[in-house]
């Protein structure tokens, strides 16, 4: 399989660290909006991006998706956390041919972070 994917990265932080830790309490995962309950292992990423300091939480469900997504297209890297899922519909939509039911799951998880974001808001509102 030929690479054809283009990587164009947003602002590289200052500093960056990742670590898998488990969950004391809940969280909001950064990339399809689910709940990371307590005692599930989640990946916390931290950084300072253009002066700010920042950490992301990734569930266990999206770290398993892009691995998924990155065994079958090498190429496929997420340039900008909190896109993993639209980004792997981009990619996945070149690769439809070769990988057909990749891209079907990666709807699905484009579908429910929708369904988790609807969710939130309403709950924000009321």
């Amino acid at each position: 399989m030929s690479c054809y994917c283009d990587i164009d990265y947003d602002e590289l932080p200052t500093f960056y660290t990742e670590s898998m830790v488990k969950a004391r309490r809940e969280h909001r995962c950064c990339e399809c909006l689910g709940t990371i309950s307590r005692g599930e292992n989640y990946q916390r990423r931290s950084g300072k991006w253009e002066g700010r300091f920042e950490c992301f939480k990734t569930c266990q469900r999206c770290i398993d998706f892009e691995a998924n997504v990155k065994a079958h297209i090498p190429c496929f890297r997420v340039c900008s956390i909190g896109e993993l899922i639209a980004e792997a519909v981009e990619c996945l939509r070149e690769y439809r041919e070769e990988a057909p039911s990749l891209l079907f799951g990666a709807y699905r998880r484009d579908i429910m972070r929708r369904r988790n974001a609807t969710a939130l808001r309403a709950a924000r509102s009321a």
